[in-house]
């Protein structure tokens, strides 16, 4: 992906320890296009980081949690269920910032974010997996779900693909429509209560390529 020499970690903080207090567009290399997520995720990434600098200086517990974790942080699951005797193992990973979400080239007949959210965690076959409980293997059922949910919530769409004939990406020009109200309880491991979110805002990639 072309990024200008800012949208790396060590130009994101330049921008901070400037003369000049504003961020200005001025910066970027022309005509670059700049890619939003990486920016935001290196953003909220240094501004945790120097948090937990002041919350470690202040003897603060290690259970402290900073803005950005309160805020904006998500965890998911994968839940893998035998298809012998139907046992459940869960495996967690690291908490997220940012839930990416591909999109296909054909919308086949989806047209929201929810609906796409819900290809996210579609459940999949899984060959191979050995049972810890009763230790055979075989073909097991696999789902990913949001195990903890985010105050605010961050979704990629991911628009570009790689064409291997033509050694660069290219954009996928699906139609998609923002929903007002984001409904993502269909995704979720279980929860007591309801989450919806309100739509706040959306960066929009205008171009047809990476580099304009």
């Amino acid at each position: 992906m072309s990024r200008a020499s800012y949208n790396n970690e060590r130009g994101v903080r330049n921008q901070f320890t400037a003369s000049s207090p504003i961020i200005s567009p001025y910066i970027y290399i022309q005509p670059q296009q700049q890619d939003a997520s990486d920016y935001l995720r290196l953003l909220l990434m240094i501004i945790d980081e120097d948090e937990q600098k002041h919350i470690k200086s202040a003897c603060a517990t290690s259970k402290t949690r900073t803005t950005v974790q309160d805020v904006f942080t998500f965890e998911t699951v994968e839940i893998i269920k035998c298809g012998k005797c139907d046992d459940e193992h869960i495996r967690a990973f690291e908490p997220e910032i940012i839930l990416t979400v591909e999109i296909p080239e054909s919308s086949n007949g989806l047209k929201s974010i929810d609906e796409y959210l819900k290809i996210r965690f579609i459940e999949s076959s899984l060959s191979g997996y050995k049972c810890n409980s009763c230790t055979t293997s075989g073909t097991s059922r696999s789902k990913l779900c949001l195990m903890t949910t985010s105050q605010i919530l961050l979704i990629h769409l991911c628009r570009f693909k790689y064409d291997r004939e033509k050694c660069e990406s290219t954009k996928i020009t699906t139609a998609i429509e923002f929903n007002d109200i984001l409904d993502i309880n269909p995704v979720l491991n279980n929860q007591p209560v309801e989450y919806h979110y309100s739509l706040y805002a959306a960066v929009v990639h205008d171009g047809e390529t990476l580099e304009y």
